[in-house]
Parts: structure tokens; C-alpha cells; sequence
């Protein structure tokens, strides 16, 4: 028999043997050179770009484009390589930014690439699924006489 705890707000939690709150989704890159690798990457919607090893990324061809700052989970501060490349998630497929991460890190999912491709993580049932349309500004269309005048 599997323990529950609950969740203060209410809800039963998940079983104390499962992961709480991990989402991941297949990713395909799709390298400059040719190269195509496939990836099962955690999905961190605290993380702004997507993470790979620096290996693969300079297997998939990309180029160093940009030194960036970025402050690590741990609080730490540093400076990583950060280039582009095409992703395709769920069939939808779009250039992004990834970073050159250390070797012994698996990867990660941020929600530039998320965006980019108009998916979402479903907070209820903790699944990637796309979005129906891109949010826009409420903008309302000019007149003509706005518009010449």
C-alpha cells in the first residue's frame, strides 16, 4: 500500500515513491551539418533557453554565437557559449537558442524553445501540449485618417 501525502492547499499528492512535478518531452535537433539527434529532455520552466552538453552541440554543428550571464539554480553566476538551432517537439519545429552545458548534465527544456514552438506544460496533469494560437498585444487597427493624418 502506497503513503499519500497531501499538498497544503488541498489536493492529494502524488505517491512518496514518484517524482514530483517532472515533465519531459522527446526532442529532435536538427544540426546545420545534417546531423539529427533525438533527446529526452526535462522540461524547466525556470530555465529561460534550453541546455545540451557541449559535445552535442558541436556535434549537431552549432556555432558559438554569444557569451551570455546566467545565474544557476544554485545562485551561482557565470558565463556560457550560447548558439542556434532547429528543435521539433510534438511536431512543430522552429529555431532556438541553446546553451553549451557541462558534460555531465543531461539537458534541459527552457521556455524560449516552450514558446517558440506555442507549447505549454499543463499544470494539472503535468503534460506538454501545444497552444492554439500565439497571444498577441490587444491591439486595435488603425483608421484610415489615424493613419494619414
Amino acid at each position: 500500500m502506497l503513503h499519500v501525502r497531501e499538498r497544503s492547499y488541498g489536493y492529494p499528492a502524488l505517491p512518496e515513491n514518484e517524482a514530483v512535478g517532472h515533465v519531459y518531452a522527446e526532442v529532435t535537433f536538427h544540426g546545420r551539418n545534417g546531423t539529427v539527434e533525438q533527446r529526452r529532455l526535462m522540461i524547466d520552466t525556470g530555465a529561460t533557453f534550453t541546455w545540451i552538453p557541449s559535445s552535442l552541440a558541436e556535434a549537431l554543428g552549432v556555432e558559438r554565437r554569444w557569451s551570455r550571464p546566467f545565474r544557476l539554480a544554485n545562485g551561482e553566476l557565470g558565463d556560457r557559449w550560447t548558439g542556434e538551432i532547429e528543435v521539433e517537439i510534438l511536431g512543430r519545429r522552429a529555431t532556438t537558442i541553446v546553451v553549451f552545458g557541462e558534460e555531465k548534465t543531461p539537458g534541459l527544456l527552457g521556455v524560449y524553445t516552450l514558446e517558440g514552438l506555442l507549447l505549454e506544460v499543463n499544470p494539472i496533469d503535468h503534460v506538454l501540449r501545444p497552444w492554439p494560437a500565439a497571444f498577441a498585444y490587444g491591439v486595435v487597427p488603425m483608421s484610415a485618417a489615424e493613419v494619414s493624418g
